[in-house]
């Protein structure tokens, strides 16, 4: 029997596939070979339900075996080398190997690595070794090969990822602000050093400097969402997001504004505050249950989703540069669709299985990580843990 978080979720998803196709035809209309790229994402959401629908029936605790974790996590690593080698260069990037985008790989193997890592020595995080230096080490080819490419968004929501996964672990926040520190004077350095980065910044800054250059987008996605008023214009009708360059990935946010006007835009926040309350849920239950690797897989997928999510509205509405993330769900784009609906199969997973188990096995150690006793964990002290209530 589904419970009710799953049911939410699956809702919610449903409703950002619905939105997403709706949004997707207007803003390919004009597009050469529309029916094709269209065709394209549909075949997309079919394997991703399908890849939903294996990892919600799959125990997901099976992922918690060091061979089938570093079979992914060095097989993420072999495929984004081969793309520096062997990708499609785009617009000054390699980040396609075959029509598909490794960086989306790496996402569910910085969850599951990182999660299993954290579970495996989850009693001596509280140390700057265990708790960042070597999760550092693990986390920073990946990385490392996806800045490169290059991909400055992606790297930087990983790596907000991994940060927040760390705490929610039981890592001390002093270490991880410490490494917060250095990576915030490496982004001054690439303000400082890098041309792309230092337009889009300054695009954004003083976007009466460029308006019919790097802030030409920005500003048309505005107009597109003031011009769809309350209700929109109605599907179809919009005129306005036709011009905004990249409406239909970066910028699908400015197309359902402007055809389905505040409610549409306000329903895509919803479902994603869904998304998030659900998450937050499974993960809670499973910490609850004594299940360190369920928490932190739920944990991890539900902010990856949710700061992926945030990334891209705040983009659109001129709340932070353009970094050239998609809309999770909505935005065209295979890649990325289909590794996230596999994701939210997994979160569907742990909820249906730690619903069957007061207490999931756990064969990593007898010990009682709520105890707190030892301080191995923070979510073993009162008010330690981000999921407590």
């Amino acid at each position: 029997m589904i419970s009710r978080l799953s049911t939410g979720l699956l809702l919610s998803l449903l409703g950002l596939i619905v939105v997403s196709l709706w949004s997707l035809y207007s803003a390919l209309l004009l597009e050469k070979q529309a029916q094709a790229l269209f065709s394209k994402q549909l075949v997309a959401i079919g394997i991703g339900f399908v890849g939903l629908t294996i990892a919600q029936v799959i125990d997901y605790r099976r992922w918690n075996r060091p061979v089938l974790v570093g079979l992914v996590w060095f097989g993420t690593l072999t495929l984004l080398v081969l793309v520096l080698i062997l990708g499609r260069e785009i617009n000054g990037a390699r980040r396609w190997l075959y029509n598909f985008q490794p960086s989306e790989i790496a996402k569910l193997a910085l969850i599951l690595g990182l999660s299993w890592y954290c579970t495996r020595f989850r009693n001596r995080l509280r140390s700057f070794q265990f708790g960042v230096l070597f999760p550092g080490l693990l986390v920073l080819p990946l990385l490392g090969l996806i800045f490169v490419e290059p991909d400055r968004g992606t790297t930087l929501l990983l790596a907000g990822m991994t940060g927040l996964m760390l705490l929610v672990a039981g890592v001390r926040w002093q270490h991880v602000a410490a490494v917060g520190l250095i990576a915030g004077a490496c982004v001054g350095t690439q303000l400082a050093f890098d041309p792309l980065v230092r337009a889009r910044f300054n695009a954004w800054h003083r976007p009466e400097e460029h308006r019919s250059t790097k802030a030409y987008q920005n500003r048309l996605a505005l107009l597109a969402l003031a011009e769809g008023g309350l209700l929109g214009k109605g599907p179809g009708a919009g005129t306005l997001m036709r011009t905004v360059p990249e409406q239909h990935t970066d910028f699908i946010l400015s197309v359902i504004g402007e055809e389905l006007g505040l409610v549409g835009t306000w329903f895509v926040v919803a479902a994603f505050a869904t998304i998030l309350y659900c998450g937050n849920a499974i993960a809670r239950r499973a910490g609850a249950s004594g299940d360190t690797f369920g928490m932190l897989l739920a944990a991890g997928v539900t902010l990856l989703i949710t700061l992926q999510a945030w990334f891209n509205i705040a983009v659109v509405t001129k709340l932070l540069p353009n970094k050239g993330i998609v809309l999770p769900f909505v935005s065209r784009g295979g890649s990325n669709v289909i590794v996230m609906l596999i994701l939210a199969g997994l979160l569907l997973s742990i909820d249906r299985y730690t619903a069957k188990a007061t207490r999931p096995p756990n064969k990593l150690g007898k010990l009682n990580p709520f105890a707190g006793a030892d301080g191995d964990l923070a979510f073993g002290r009162a008010g330690g843990n981000p999921f407590d209530p």
